[in-house]
Parts: C-alpha cells; structure tokens; sequence
C-alpha cells in the first residue's frame, strides 16, 4: 500500500506544479507611473515707478523638473507683499510659450517676463513677491517659492550692486582707458615718470 501512496502524493504534486507554472495564475506587473516634480529654483525680480503712478514688476521663473517626466505648466500667480502685508495679486497664463508651457523630464525652463503693474498710487513698493506654479505631469501639482528684493532706487543715484560699482582708474599716456572694481584687492602698478 505504501507504493499507491507514493503514486498519489506524487501525481498530486505534478498536477499542482502544473496549475502553478500555469501562463494564466502569474499576476501580470504594472508599470509604476511617473509623476512630474517641478519647484522653483529661483526668481528674477525688478521693480520700478509706473509713469502714471505705483510701480511695475518684472518677474521670471525658472522652474526645475526633478522626477523625470515632463510637465506642463498651467498657471503662474504672483503675490506681491511689503512686509506681512499683500500689497497686490497676478495670474498668468501661457507662461513659457517658447516650450508650449512644457518644462521637460529632469530638465529647466524659464518663463517669460511676468509683468505685473500696482496702478495704486499710495500702495508702498513691494519687497517680496510669493510665487505659486500650477502644472500636471502625469498628476495636477503646485510649486511655491519667495524671493526678496531690494528696495527701490532713487531717481537721482540709481542703486548698483558691489560688483557693479565702478570707477576710472589713471593710465599712463598712451594706453587705453579701463574701468576696475572698487574692491580690487591687487595694487596697481606705479605710474611711470
């Protein structure tokens, strides 16, 4: 009885096998998606007095994508604050035409210039704007990012950052005037007599 017994664990377990290793009892794999990561790397900002009163500001963004897919971006809105308090709002769309508002998979994009004008003439001039990106990209997103800016530059001296600053420096005769930074840390040469 014991051969009988052997047969027929043994055609059991053949037959098992067999469902087992069947094409039909294996679960198919599914492909994770990849959904789009986009932040704002950093803002460009420029602000100035409107001719008919307030100030005009000129924002670009340069947007990152970090996930390896490709996203469109749907909208930009723009926040302008002096200090805790918002001075003034901005939508815009079609923000990087160039692309087809496309920043592509672990690429870069810039958007245009975002020009956003505060008409109120007793509204202080900002000194933040708070930026928020709207964009899909295998999932709908949202990117935030706030930058400070200097204050605005009087008429009479316009401001110039320290790598800006410049002034003449004497040449001996004949040779070509240059301009040099003010923080030049070599000597200059002695002027020939």
């Amino acid at each position: 009885m014991a051969p009988c017994k052997l047969g027929s664990i043994a055609l059991l377990v053949a037959i098992s096998l067999t469902l087992g290793c069947s094409s039909n009892s294996t679960p198919t794999p599914t492909s994770p998606t990849t959904r789009a990561t986009v932040g704002i790397a950093a803002l460009s900002v420029v602000g100035e007095r409107a001719s008919a009163g307030g100030y005009t500001y000129r924002v670009v963004l340069h947007l990152r994508e970090s996930a390896g897919a490709a996203a469109t971006i749907s909208a930009a809105d723009l926040t302008f604050m002096n200090g805790a308090n918002a001075l003034m709002s901005s939508h815009h769309e079609q923000t990087i035409p160039s692309t087809g508002n496309v920043v592509p998979a672990n690429g870069a994009a810039d958007t245009r210039e975002l020009v956003t004008t505060d008409t109120n003439a007793t509204d202080p001039y900002a000194t933040s704007v708070l930026a928020k990106v709207t964009y899909t990209g295998g999932a709908s997103g949202e990117a935030t990012g706030l930058a400070r800016f200097r204050r605005l530059a009087s008429r009479r001296r316009p401001s110039r950052t320290p790598c800006e600053a410049s002034s003449p420096i004497r040449i001996p005769a004949g040779a070509s005037r240059v301009r040099a930074s003010r923080r030049a840390t070599a000597p200059m040469p002695a002027r020939p007599r």
